[in-house]
């Protein structure tokens, strides 16, 4: 999902698209905005290269994941190279959150635990 705050005069407007822009964002340049690309997991090295291009004069982007729950098959993503890459450049920064920063009700840690990295908890009869 994709989320852009631009300033018009003195009236803040935010647009909203549900779906990463694709081929109609050719010549797109947004400016004066703060954009937040939500779900980027799930966007192509392609795709995330085009959004990060449309970045105009002005604005800040935010873009948020979580790499464990893409929905593209494996490899296809392209989250982790784009943000390898852009670490290295001045002025971007690439935050990485560790399994502690993330707050879930338990039962969801312990089944992303087993399901995502393959952990295992004693079963407890009651």
């Amino acid at each position: 999902m994709v989320w852009a705050v631009k300033k018009s005069g003195n009236i803040w407007r935010t647009a909203q698209s549900k779906s990463p822009p694709s081929d109609s964002c050719a010549g797109v340049r947004l400016n004066n905005a703060f954009i937040v690309i939500d779900e980027a997991q799930n966007c192509t090295y392609g795709q995330l290269k085009m959004i990060l291009s449309r970045l105009g004069w002005h604005s800040t982007m935010v873009i948020t994941s979580d790499p464990d729950q893409s929905d593209l098959l494996d490899g296809i993503s392209g989250l982790a190279p784009i943000a390898r890459k852009l670490k290295a450049v001045d002025n971007i920064g690439v935050c990485q959150l560790e399994q502690s920063d993330i707050v879930r009700r338990p039962l969801v840690a312990k089944m992303l635990n087993v399901l995502i990295r393959g952990m295992t908890f004693s079963h407890k009869k009651t």
